[in-house]
């Protein structure tokens, strides 16, 4: 005579198990496809960032500037592209470079008599989550 363990192994799973087996596997599934997702996504912002900053920081290192020579910068309104995604015209991701020189300021002192000068160079960019900004900021002396 068989015990009621051996038949109850012999019969197999019941349907509530199944899907109880079946909710927790889908439920995984999910959240490794969606992190994978989001990770990418993430990647793709970082490198748009770092696009950003070197487009910056060529411009600041550019040979039309050099120590004394920024005011050629002032009011600098640009756009520039930031990923050439595909050869397709129109898909590019672009953004907007704006450079603004202000007069410096040490310990809330307005530095004028040194002559320093603050140059902000802000590269703004329409990523699928909104908006970014990232600034650059430079202390040069005429």
């Amino acid at each position: 005579m068989a015990t009621q363990f051996q038949t109850r192994a012999k019969r197999g799973f019941t349907l509530v198990e199944l899907l109880v087996a079946s909710t927790i596997l889908v439920v995984a599934i999910v959240a490794v496809v969606s992190t994978i997702r989001k990770g990418g996504e993430l990647q793709v912002i970082d490198r748009h960032f770092r696009m950003a900053r070197s487009i910056i920081n060529s411009t600041l290192e550019s040979s039309n500037y050099a120590q004394g020579n920024y005011a050629f910068l002032t009011g600098t309104n640009l756009t520039v592209t930031i990923d050439p995604r595909t050869d397709d015209a129109g898909d590019d991701l672009t953004g907007t470079l704006v450079v603004t020189i202000t007069p410096g300021t040490i310990n809330g002192t307005n530095a004028t008599a040194i002559a320093y000068k603050i140059v902000s160079m802000t590269l703004t960019l329409t990523e699928p989550d909104g908006q970014q900004s990232i600034s650059i900021d430079k202390w040069v002396t005429p």
